[in-house]
């Protein structure tokens, strides 16, 4: 098959299938006699599972890892067969469907009570009488990877399900699950949407897993080994826990996880041949390539995430503004939404969605201008923005500024605010009030920079406050705070690095990613994340990101440089990260403890007193290969450049736009964010 691996057995026709010498038959009663049954088999790698309680489940719907309902429960036969009639009326869309298969003998002779398989199934309009599914390996670690944020690392529990105000994020992550594997155990090498699987890595995993399913227990030879290790202090009691942590804390312990997968069984193939840096998943979709073919001249900007969970990419050169789809299906046409005339933009910097509605993208434009599109009604205004503003109190009448917009947001009244930005030219904070396309053009206050040779690049608005965060280059680091009237504050001016993307917190601490400097030492161009926790201008504290792991030389070539960053609801910061060399990582920073989760365990950033190791995360594609950088191309450029963007979905997925010609690929990586209840203006990350 080219789509569709065959190494997850597919039971659609079981009658005229034989599997490992032994015959697999069909249930005494077939599914076409039961109109509210689900059917199908549980497997263990080849191995058919008897004896094993088999539960229908209806996802939870009042917290993330909440008690789910039960709708059905049956008990495989010899054959691993199972049939499970249930009352249909008792689940509606968008409720979200799952099995659990727990117990049974694997073919050893004895029960497994620690066995506990996994499938999701979806919603509840994909279950017909006429389905007939597969649950094994394959689906317990792909349901893993996709629900990790909806579900509890308890070392038992099989709940899964979410807050109320997110069904759109668990139904989200329950599409990209059934995008992974079909119904009936088809491992997929891409996806519906022509996302790229890295389908190896999950081969690998699910041969791990297969030593613990296909044993006596947890303490099986080939099974302690990843039992005992260590994934966030956690020790898991089943087969769908040892899946979870792998998902949660995918960083930790890859090596042994992909040894333990070679030493056993290989059910699944193809499968990776070396170990991952990590066990992070990661689809690639082609973002940068239209529906006809037409590729984009120059990589992308900025990546956002609206209120339905679908997936905005600014700034590529032949499509401005792409839409994609929260499973990555490519919603807009040929050249990206908008007029021609928006279509015709190479100079498309930060974006940002406001909370209108309907609803409106607002795209910087560093050639003069801010877009506006309206998807509703497929409405596109050009505004340009002022070259020339009344400052209260100046000597002149009006003060010649930069007129060049790179970051944009939105505050919590729809208000547009824009950094402009030109070498040896004033830059300036713009707004365009709600409901109006026209910007101000004068101010009570002082809203120019207090520097000639720096702007802003990037802006964010405080949730709490309703100031303006800008962040800008020049000689140095600087960042700057301005409230809605009164003079802009300057952030502390460092001249060996430069700020990049911010973000706020919940609570209103302002965080800023450190890109470092292409022209200094190491200990003075070291990138990292750093924070204002009085809302004040500049960084109260600096956390730099630790060394690669294992380098014992401070060659400055191996260096990490940051470019920007998105925080989810648990306050826990991504942070893309480059090397010079060409090496590329995505940093996860906790906020609470001040530490980076590194493959080298939770760590304090690099000081000049006191140097840490530690990468982040790298997924992999199907080849062993790196998807965020290569030997020639990084997912973020270094020094004083414009930097694509991340952001996190209601799902818990983390995407990234890569800098990689000709595709300008978007990466979703799985279930490593904790999901959002709700998507809010503000901030915009």
């Amino acid at each position: 098959m080219t789509q569709a691996l065959r190494i997850a057995v597919a039971l659609s026709s079981l009658s005229a299938l034989a599997l490992s010498g032994c015959a697999l038959q069909t249930t005494a009663t077939s599914s076409s006699q039961l109109a509210s049954a689900v059917t199908g088999h549980a497997m263990g790698g080849r191995q058919p599972i008897s004896g094993a309680t088999v539960t229908l489940y209806r996802a939870g719907k009042t917290g993330n890892g909440s008690a789910p309902t039960v709708l059905g429960t049956g008990t495989t036969d010899s054959t691993g067969a199972f049939s499970i009639s249930h009352n249909s009326t008792t689940c509606s869309d968008p409720d979200q469907l799952y099995l659990v298969a727990a117990g049974g003998d694997p073919g050893v002779g004895s029960t497994n009570t620690s066995n506990v398989l996994v499938e999701a199934l979806g919603s509840c309009s994909s279950i017909s009488s006429s389905t007939n599914v597969v649950i094994n390996e394959l689906t317990t670690v792909i349901a893993a990877e996709a629900l990790a944020g909806f579900s509890t690392q308890d070392g038992s529990s099989t709940a899964i399900g979410s807050v109320a105000a997110n069904t759109l994020g668990l139904k989200n992550a329950f599409g990209t699950a059934t995008s992974l594997i079909s119904l009936t155990g088809a491992l997929q090498q891409t996806t519906a949407n022509g996302g790229k699987v890295p389908y190896t890595l999950l081969a690998s995993l699910g041969n791990s897993l297969a030593a613990c399913v296909n044993s006596a227990g947890l303490s099986s030879a080939g099974c302690t080994t990843i039992v005992t290790a260590d994934f966030g202090g956690v020790t898991p009691a089943n087969t769908w826990q040892i899946a979870l942590q792998w998902a949660k804390y995918p960083m930790s312990n890859a090596a042994t996880v992909f040894a333990n997968a070679t030493s056993a069984t290989n059910f699944y193939t193809p499968a990776l041949a070396a170990a991952p840096h990590d066990l992070s998943v990661a689809i690639q979709y082609a973002g940068g390539t239209q529906s006809n073919g037409t590729t984009a001249a120059t990589g992308p900007s900025d990546v956002r995430v609206d209120g339905s969970g679908n997936i905005w990419v600014a700034g590529m050169a032949s499509a401005p503004l792409v839409e994609l789809s929260a499973n990555g299906a490519l919603l807009s046409p040929s050249g990206g939404w908008g007029s021609s005339a928006l279509q015709a933009v190479t100079t498309g910097k930060q974006l940002a969605i406001d909370a209108a509605s309907p609803l409106n993208l607002w795209l910087a434009d560093s050639s003069g201008y801010v877009w506006k599109y309206t998807p509703s009604t497929a409405t596109t205004t050009q505004i340009t923005v002022p070259t020339a503003i009344y400052i209260a109190g100046s000597t002149s009448s009006t003060t010649a500024v930069a007129g060049n917009p790179y970051g944009i947001s939105v505050d919590a009244s729809n208000n547009v605010w824009f950094g402009t930005y030109k070498s040896s030219s004033l830059g300036y904070f713009g707004r365009i009030p709600a409901s109006s396309i026209t910007p101000d053009t004068s101010y009570a206050g002082t809203p120019t920079f207090p520097s000639t040779s720096v702007g802003s690049r990037y802006v964010a608005v405080s949730p709490t406050t309703g100031d303006i965060l800008g962040n800008g280059t020049g000689s140095g680091f600087y960042n700057f705070l301005s409230p809605y009237t009164g003079a802009v504050a300057q952030g502390t001016t460092t001249t060996n690095y430069h700020s990049g993307g911010s973000a706020f917190t919940a609570s209103g601490a302002a965080w800023t990613a450190i890109i470092g400097s292409t022209s200094s030492s190491y200990s003075a161009g070291y990138g990292g994340v750093c924070v204002s926790t009085t809302n004040t201008a500049g960084c109260s504290s600096k956390y730099f990101f630790p060394q690669p792991y294992g380098s014992t030389a401070l060659a400055y070539t191996t260096n990490y440089f940051g470019s920007t960053i998105a925080i989810d609801s648990n306050n826990m910061i991504f942070a893309p990260a480059s090397q010079l060399s060409g090496g590329a990582n995505l940093f996860l920073f906790n906020t609470a403890s001040g530490k980076y989760l590194t493959n080298g365990g939770l760590i304090d950033g690099y000081s000049t007193s006191a140097k840490t190791y530690g990468d982040g995360l790298e997924p992999v594609d199907a080849t062993g290969a790196s998807v965020l950088a290569s030997a020639t191309t990084t997912i973020v450029t270094t020094g004083t450049s414009p930097l694509p963007g991340v952001a996190v979905d209601p799902s818990g997925s983390v995407w990234l736009v890569n800098t990689a010609a000709p595709t300008y690929p978007v990466l979703q990586i799985l279930g490593v964010a904790a999901p959002t209840g709700s998507i809010s203006a503000v901030p915009l990350v």
